[in-house]
């Protein structure tokens, strides 16, 4: 509920297009609640990670993990969360597609890493505002400026004839 509330809607709310597909909030037909937004063609479902009867009653053509080293290892009576998620969309055939997104602290050991290297192994470019190299972020270009001062985080850019640091205003 609180992914669909305080991050989904705000997007939806700002997007013109977006506003435009998703059924009307305030009409009160069951086509938009919290946990399922009707659009012309579907239906987007918010599921929670431990909720098996939800994860065996709803088909999808795309499923989207947010968090997945989050998870506990299996579903309640189910086993793996992707092995159960992958049988709701056995129906669709090679037109399915599964998306696990996570913030792994040690990759190599993380439960996601087995997911990465069965996935098609992207990575986040991020261009360097001041000479558009791109990088990935990196712990280790994560550079404390000022000691013991959290705000002083720069990433520095991994382009050797620029090495400049990254600061926040610069994120967008």
């Amino acid at each position: 509920e609180d992914v669909s509330k305080f991050k989904f809607m705000p997007i939806v709310e700002a997007t013109p297009t977006l506003r435009n597909l998703i059924a009307d909030t305030s009409v009160r037909d069951g086509k938009n609640t919290i946990t399922s937004k009707s659009y012309k063609g579907g239906t987007l479902w918010f599921i929670g990670a431990n909720s098996s009867a939800e994860a065996r009653s709803k088909d999808a053509m795309y499923i989207f993990i947010d968090e997945y080293s989050e998870m506990a290892r299996e579903l309640k009576a189910q086993g793996s969360h992707i092995k159960t998620y992958k049988g709701r969309m056995a129906s669709y055939g090679d037109r399915a597609k599964m998306f696990v997104f996570s913030t792994p602290v040690e990759m190599e050991n993380d439960k996601t890493y087995p997911e990465f290297l069965q996935g098609s192994q992207e990575y986040y470019y991020v261009p360097c505002p001041f000479c558009l190299f791109k990088q990935v972020i990196k712990w280790e270009n994560l550079i404390i400026v000022e000691k013991n001062v959290a705000s002083s985080i720069r990433l520095k850019c991994i382009n050797p004839d620029c090495n400049k640091y990254i600061e926040e205003k610069h994120k967008p």
